[in-house]
């Protein structure tokens, strides 16, 4: 089990490494999807300081090593979860369920959303398996990439039976 604690991204060490690590996970993903991935922007570190949004980081040691990004969604009374990374040589251990645990425990009766790359079948199985239930699709940018929105309400208990409510045109 790693550590996870709140991560402020004002400090400039915390803001790189955190940058750093969506580097590596959109590199990642860029590969299992089949597209290119984008070049990181100059104002990114900029951007990610300026967020108004809460993070978690887990680590190993010092090193940062997983991170849930979490803010006000655009749709009134839930929470979106921006991003969720976990470094390539800690996958596969548990530490995305970790981070998303800790989040629930730090909004016990919110209501949480994530978008997820539709061809992503371990993000969106790792969603559905803690109670996430698809109810949009869309294409987000120019990449064409197909994205899924998926909501978990207050109380959800994981299930295996996942109905999808009806999908809207864009996430």
């Amino acid at each position: 089990m790693h550590p996870i604690d709140t991560l402020n991204s004002q400090d400039p060490n915390t803001a790189q490494a955190m940058l750093a690590l969506v580097q590596l996970a959109h590199v990642q993903e860029s590969g299992w999807l089949g597209v290119e991935p984008r070049p990181a922007a100059a104002d990114a570190l900029l951007a990610l300081q300026g967020q108004r949004a809460f993070h978690l980081g887990a680590f190993s040691g010092d090193t940062l090593c997983g991170l849930l990004t979490l803010g006000p969604d655009d749709e009134a009374g839930q929470l979106i979860i921006t991003t969720l990374v976990v470094h390539p040589q800690v996958q596969r251990q548990g530490l995305a369920r970790q981070l998303l645990q800790a989040a629930f425990e730090r909004g016990p009766g919110m209501t949480f959303s994530v978008c997820a790359a539709t061809h992503n079948q371990p993000a969106r199985q790792l969603y559905q398996r803690l109670g996430f239930v698809a109810y949009r699709q869309g294409v987000v940018d120019s990449s064409g990439v197909p994205m899924t929105k998926f909501r978990r309400v207050p109380n959800a208990h994981p299930s295996t039976d996942h109905a999808a409510m009806p999908a809207s045109p864009s996430p």
